[in-house]
């Protein structure tokens, strides 16, 4: 589409048109191309941006009750965990 209007002289209308896409959506890809070069054109990553890790005292927590229960891997369940604030429950009601 960028190809189409800025070698071939198309419109900009008829680029977008052709690809059922709106005029808007050119312009975003022309800045996104124009800002990383190809690299701007692919799609973001998606998911979380962040890490998801409990702090120490809860990994504490799961370390002693894997050594307790003797097993590799555990399901934690709402009662043991409600002891830590962090984690919030809605209720059944």
């Amino acid at each position: 589409m960028l190809r189409q209007v800025h070698v071939d002289q198309r419109s900009v209308s008829e680029s977008a048109s052709v690809r059922s896409l709106s005029r808007a959506s050119f312009y975003q890809a022309q800045t996104a191309f124009e800002q990383d070069g190809l690299f701007g054109l692919l799609p973001l990553k998606r998911g979380p941006r962040g890490g998801h890790e409990l702090n120490s005292k809860e990994m504490e927590f799961v370390f002693q009750q894997r050594k307790r229960l003797g097993c590799r891997v555990m399901r934690l369940t709402k009662c043991r965990l409600a002891s830590f604030p962090r984690f919030k429950f809605k209720s059944d009601d």
